[in-house]
């Protein structure tokens, strides 16, 4: 394929659409904002563009007029770019002849190509600065003027004079008159008196305000002593008053401002740049300074300055960096000022705007038409007239802030002497400042306008001062056509009164029974029908609804659940602690509820920690499925077994600083142990048996159990005692007992019948569940001490001895607990690590 075929082949296949700049917009919209970094990118972009890119163009731009002046400065080239301006400072120099005075170098700066470069960047820097600034001084000099008014008051006023000779205005007036009677007589035949009364007077004062309006149109706003001027006039004379001025003159003020802020925004900010210092403190400076700009001549200034100023003289040696840095500032410092300008001239224009264009529709379409119909076009001319009246007030309020502003600056840059950067810096924060109050002050002022138009209009839709009179008619109305004539066309009282009766119709029983469900135009009406239809058809069967229905008797146990739970944490450590919520659990379970329902309970019983009650449950499960796996144990041994290798493990993990070993989860764990050992302590009762002297000596040696070996055939011949077998039998056919041992269990439980054994059984049991509820108490109280844990687990370890030898049940690792090694050392780290988890555990801290 040859290159033509590649190029006729792409012509084919380009897709012009997608070039469009509003979609190349979109697609450079979309890959900005797919990734932080490309969002930072394009910021940095633009600044890099707004600071540097955008003045060098405009400075390119710029210089790239011809020059009429003679010196080889750098701004005689920006005359024709600026001079239609017509900006001059207090010296008659305009700012268009501005240049920076440097020594180039011979040649122009040819045999030194580093201060050629220097003073072409500042060049460039100086020609967008001037353009930026220029047009702000210019713009607003020229907003306050209104020097744009004469232009385009000229065209308005022809293209009035013209309208009013051409429409057709008697048969305007005919037309409005006629319908406007229509509604007076047919409020007169529905009784409504004060609506007709009002009709009337406002048709009489429209047809009275036409002829004198229309005389000679525009006349009053336009005019040079218009209301526009003196709006203007009234705005600078309280800015001037503001600032100490008791005798302002207007005209005389608005026309010299435009110098003041060319001094102190564009002459002595180019001053300091350029030498330094602001030159014009010096006459002969002063004098200097402005000859060689009207003249554009570089050297004049250079050799004038060193002669009388010599400081001054000795910067235009050539070109430096803190003049290249200082150029950057006042570009920044001047895109803000054009900014402020722009706002500002802006809304004033805005509203000067709002004046006319209200104006020309009131005077040819309210005065001869509209005014005369009842209803939207009579509020629509009230709102015109509210809109004008607070156009009028809205531009002389930006007129205030715009000249108190200026004025202000332009005293403070005066005094600021050798400081004016400094100050320039201050004022631009000013600016700022004014800009935010302007958004807010206008912002304030569109809503003070609907709010008056909004009264008005809703007043004389009402009747006005004649709705007293008509009082009896005017409440006949009500409904949707009331709703509608109760407000203001300017709220869209059209489309309040369609919505209104939408509405009715919507919500109508007519309706509903036409079309077969409830407010059928609403967003899932089908699908709302579908639901109550299927609930409706199940209330109705019969036994299934009312009060002691079979739905109701289903869920009326969730009473009894959430009773049982707080009955049992209000009981044992209170609601929504540690100890309360796993006495909860043991209330439920006691209750016989189901382990499904133990949260919806806990939500009844009012507990609302649901991190506790997560770990707690969840903790008890752990407990209940180990104990599973402990066959032919003791029940409730097998719980506090469990739940003690449960709390013994997390506490361990925790103090060990391991992974997945939290405070929390060993609070659950420790609150659960506590559950288990009153659960086993319960089971057994109190001790409340009485031995004789000689079965106690004998079951308190048992509880030592300083001889495991020993302890174990003690207790296994005592329960065969208790089985009615004789201790002779016992103790001569067990075949782990010696002769020594034997005789030693013959002469201790002599004289020990059934019903002494069987009693030393239970005071052994009791005593048992007892200490181990006891220890397990003492070690939730205080978590932090090792000890009492060790404790704990030596008594729970006795406990499962004595089952374990009765049931004859191996012990292994899995149905026993640890049992403390006096040698072993506590860790030292275990009170530190338990410090949160005994704030669990206290009641009211967790």
């Amino acid at each position: 394929m040859t290159t033509l075929d590649r190029l006729m082949v792409a012509a084919l296949m380009w897709d012009p659409d997608r070039w469009r700049p509003s979609t190349v917009r979109r697609r450079c919209r979309a890959w900005i904002a797919e990734s932080r970094r490309r969002h930072r990118l394009a910021w940095v972009l633009a600044v890099l563009f707004v600071l540097f890119v955008f003045p060098g163009v405009v400075g390119a731009v710029a210089t790239a007029v011809p020059a009429s002046g003679s010196g080889a400065g750098s701004t005689g080239m920006v005359n024709s770019g600026l001079s239609w301006m017509g900006v001059t400072d207090s010296s008659g120099v305009p700012l268009s002849s501005y240049m920076f005075v440097t020594d180039r170098g011979p040649l122009g700066g040819l045999l030194n190509p580093g201060n050629l470069a220097m003073s072409l960047v500042i060049d460039l820097e100086l020609a967008g600065w001037l353009v930026i600034v220029t047009t702000a001084i210019w713009l607003m000099g020229a907003t306050l003027s209104l020097a744009w008014m004469d232009r385009f008051g000229t065209i308005v006023t022809g293209v009035v004079d013209s309208l009013t000779h051409q429409v057709p205005l008697p048969a305007m007036v005919g037309a409005g008159v006629a319908i406007g009677a229509v509604f007076v007589g047919w409020f007169i035949t529905r009784g409504l008196v004060a609506k007709a009364a009002a009709q009337v007077v406002m048709m009489i004062v429209v047809s009275t305000l036409g002829p004198i309006l229309l005389a000679h149109p525009m006349s009053e706003v336009l005019s040079s002593e218009g209301v526009l001027a003196q709006g203007r006039d009234v705005g600078v004379s309280v800015a001037a008053g503001l600032l100490g001025d008791n005798h302002p003159k207007p005209r005389t003020l608005t026309a010299s401002l435009q110098t003041q802020l060319a001094d102190n925004f564009a002459r002595h900010p180019l001053q300091v740049w350029n030498f330094g210092y602001v030159i014009d403190d010096r006459p002969a400076c002063k004098a200097v300074w402005t000859a060689g700009m009207n003249a554009s001549d570089e050297e004049a200034v250079r050799n004038g300055l060193k002669s009388c100023f010599p400081a001054a003289g000795a910067a235009t040696d050539r070109p430096s960096v803190g003049q290249l840095g200082a150029g950057l500032l006042l570009l920044i410092v001047g895109i803000v000022v054009i900014y402020f300008a722009t706002v500002f001239s802006f809304r004033i224009m805005w509203a000067s705007a709002d004046v006319i264009y209200n104006g020309t529709v009131f005077l040819f379409w309210d005065i001869p038409f509209g005014g005369f119909i009842y209803g939207v076009t009579q509020t629509s001319m009230v709102r015109r007239l509210v809109d004008t009246g607070v156009a009028g007030v809205r531009l002389c309020a930006n007129v205030v802030l715009l000249a108190a502003y200026t004025l202000f600056l332009g005293r403070m840059l005066g005094q600021a002497g050798g400081n004016v950067i400094e100050v320039f810096i201050i004022g631009v924060i000013v600016l700022c400042v004014g800009v935010v109050q302007l958004k807010r002050m206008n912002s304030r002022m569109t809503k003070t306008t609907l709010a008056i138009a909004e009264r008005i209009g809703q007043s004389i839709q009402a009747g006005g001062v004649f709705a007293a009179a008509g009082a009896s008619g005017g409440g006949g109305g009500m409904g949707v056509i009331g709703l509608a004539n109760s407000l203001p066309a300017s709220s869209g009282s059209g489309l309040v009164s369609r919505l209104a009766a939408f509405s009715v119709l919507a919500n109508s029983p007519l309706t509903e029974l036409a079309v077969g469900m409830r407010t059928p135009f609403r967003p899932f009406a089908r699908l709302e029908r579908a639901a109550n239809t299927g609930w409706w058809s199940a209330q109705a069967i019969p036994g299934l609804a009312g009060p002691n229905g079979w739905w109701t008797q289903s869920v009326s146990d969730r009473e009894l659940f959430a009773r049982s739970a707080r009955h049992a944490a209000e009981s044992y450590g209170g609601l929504d602690t540690f100890q309360g919520i796993a006495a909860a659990l043991l209330g439920l379970d006691d209750a016989r509820i189901p382990p499904d329902a133990a949260w919806g309970a806990l939500r009844g019983a009012g507990m609302t920690n649901d991190r506790a009650m997560f770990h707690l449950d969840r903790s008890w499960g752990i407990i209940d499925g180990n104990a599973d796996t402990n066959p032919g144990a003791y029940r409730h041994i097998a719980h506090v077994v469990s739940a003690m290798n449960r709390a013994h493990t997390s506490a361990s993990s925790l103090a060990r600083g391991e992974r997945g070993g939290t405070a929390i989860e060993v609070a659950a764990d420790y609150a659960s142990l506590q559950r288990a050992a009153f659960m086993y302590q319960r089971a057994n009762g109190s001790s409340n048996v009485r031995l004789a002297p000689r079965e106690r000596d004998f079951v308190q040696k048992y509880l030592a159990q300083d001889d495991d070996y020993y302890s174990k055939h003690i207790i296994r011949v005592v329960q065969g005692i208790a089985d009615g077998k004789s201790l002779n039998a016992l103790v001569k056919d067990h075949p782990d007992i010696d002769k020594a041992r034997g005789k030693r269990l013959r002469a201790e439980l002599a004289g020990i019948d059934k019903i002494g054994a069987s009693r030393m059984m239970k005071w052994i049991s009791n005593e048992e569940s007892g200490n181990v509820m006891k220890a397990v108490n003492a070690a939730v109280d205080d978590p932090r001490n090792a000890l009492l844990m060790r404790e704990a687990r030596a008594r729970i370890a006795a406990a499962t001895n004595t089952s374990h030898w009765l049931h004859d049940i191996p012990t292994t690792s899995m149905n026993t607990v640890t049992p403390p090694d006096p040698r072993n050392i506590p860790r030292a780290r275990w009170g530190a690590a338990m410090e949160d988890v005994d704030d669990y555990l206290r009641p009211g801290r967790n």
